[in-house]
């Protein structure tokens, strides 16, 4: 008899005490991605107009696709092989100014317990390191190379 598989989806939050707008632009901008996730994505490339990223899954296609108003923030990975993967932010401003991230992760297509997990824990401590920002920090700049 097999081990059922773990829920397909994972729900993380975090608070997070710097402005929307802020945190915003600093998430939606592909090129923090190593920045936030470099557990998840420690580092990616330009390659072909697309954007390459070496995950701890392998290497694969990124993209992200954000509406600020809404707050809505879909990164997407993956290949031919393996499909398309997501992660669903979304961010709401709280009372008192701080801003709420709620991050969506879904199994991926054919993908076991350990990898799903190892994932999670990854965005999870992505998620952490955003929380960790403070109004001191200015997230949505980046050193110019």
């Amino acid at each position: 008899m097999s081990r059922p598989q773990s829920a397909a989806v994972r729900t993380l939050t975090r608070l997070v005490p710097v402005s929307r707008h802020a945190l915003f632009r600093f998430l939606a901008d592909i090129e923090n991605l190593p920045r936030w996730a470099p557990d998840f994505c420690p580092e990616l490339e330009l390659s072909c107009g697309r954007w390459l990223a070496y995950t701890m899954g392998g290497d694969c296609f990124v993209e992200i696709e954000a509406d600020e108003r809404s707050g809505t923030i879909d990164l997407r990975w993956g290949g031919e092989r393996e499909g398309v993967r997501l992660l669903a932010l979304r961010l709401v401003t709280l009372p008192g100014g701080a801003n709420l991230i709620s991050a969506v992760c879904y199994r991926g297509p054919g993908m076991d317990d350990l990898a799903f997990e190892r994932e999670v824990a990854a965005l999870t401590s992505a998620l952490e390191s955003v929380g960790r920002l403070d109004g001191a920090e200015r997230p949505c700049c980046r050193l110019a190379v």
